[in-house]
């Protein structure tokens, strides 16, 4: 059985969680009614049959197939999910990817914690968020050596 995949820039993990968005266009041949009540759910991918689908397990314990591009990164990561020393939601380690920052105000927008401050995400994955929450044209900053 496969451990992960990458669709549309979401690394999905075995084990991980991740937040349900229901969309038709790409739930093709599932309906809302398969799925009840779970838009916006928080998920755990428990396993990754082949590259066209996940099986997940909501938090009311229902299990079913479905594609990956259901599935959308987690925003914030509670003190026991924080991953250490890798990138919060693509996983790259720290030491593979250059040191940018951007303002606190900026920061506490996409912050993947519940933390002031706190919390690790790679520059790709912090322009993803920015632009998430509708913010473009911001000022980063690289810290090189």
């Amino acid at each position: 059985m496969i451990k992960e995949i990458t669709v549309n820039d979401l690394r999905i993990v075995v084990g991980q969680t991740y937040t349900y968005q229901h969309d038709p266009y790409y739930l093709e041949g599932v309906t809302k009614g398969d799925l009840g009540d779970h838009d916006g759910q928080t998920l755990e991918v428990i396993g990754i049959p082949d590259e066209a689908m996940v099986r997940v397990r909501f938090r009311d314990g229902f299990v079913v197939v479905i594609p990956p591009e259901g599935l959308m990164m987690k925003w914030t990561y509670k003190d026991g999910e924080r991953p250490d020393g890798v990138c919060y939601d693509c996983g790259l380690k720290y030491g593979e990817l250059p040191d940018v920052t951007v303002s606190d105000e900026l920061w506490e927008k996409i912050n993947p914690t519940e933390h002031k401050g706190a919390g690790l995400l790679c520059p790709n994955c912090m322009v993803r968020r920015l632009a998430k929450v509708c913010l473009s044209n911001v000022v980063m900053w690289v810290r090189l050596g």
